[in-house]
């Protein structure tokens, strides 16, 4: 006999989230979203990694950046975006970040 599967049953679809069937209504269990002309429910997982970190998520800056630019800083909107935010005062350098990680005592 064939078993039939739960339709809660949770599958891993990209990069740090969980994503189930659900219903409308059921935004409590995660964040309703529509793919494919079905419901989904979407929730961020705790504890996800990134396959490629960015090295400003490597030097600890943000929470979560995954590289989808092949480590090429020079041609990185992202990057760009945060050399910005660093020459107007707003962000630490990842350059400041990773001096000051090798610097901690462990």
């Amino acid at each position: 006999m064939v078993e039939k599967k739960k339709s809660t049953q949770r599958s891993q679809v990209g990069f740090g989230s969980t994503y189930q069937k659900g219903k409308a209504g059921n935004a409590e269990q995660g964040i309703e979203s529509v793919l494919g002309g079905q419901m989904w429910l979407v929730k961020p997982d705790k504890e996800a990694k990134a396959a490629t970190p960015c090295l400003w998520m490597q030097a600890g800056v943000v929470k979560f950046k995954s590289c989808d630019n092949y480590y090429d800083c020079t041609s990185c909107k992202y990057d760009h975006a945060m050399d910005q935010k660093v020459a107007k005062g707003k962000q630490i350098s990842w350059q400041a970040a990773a001096v000051s990680l090798r610097e901690e005592p462990r």
